[in-house]
């Protein structure tokens, strides 16, 4: 098993993702189910979660 981290402006959730953040979340989605852990970093967004599980994903937003 592996710790694969990501690095983006936003995640799945922000109300400007598109389709950048659509092939992140199932590119990590694949790597949980192969057995890796994922930590998808990305800034925050008004309303949104400092922390977050989508799918064994860890989602944390900053800033």
């Amino acid at each position: 098993m592996k710790h694969i981290l990501f690095l983006t402006w936003k995640d799945i959730k922000h109300p400007r993702s598109g389709g950048a953040e659509v092939v992140m979340l199932e590119y990590a989605k694949r790597l949980v189910g192969d057995g890796h852990k994922v930590t998808w970093f990305a800034s925050n967004f008004s309303g949104a979660k400092d922390f977050e599980n989508i799918e064994g994903i860890d989602i944390y937003r900053k800033y």
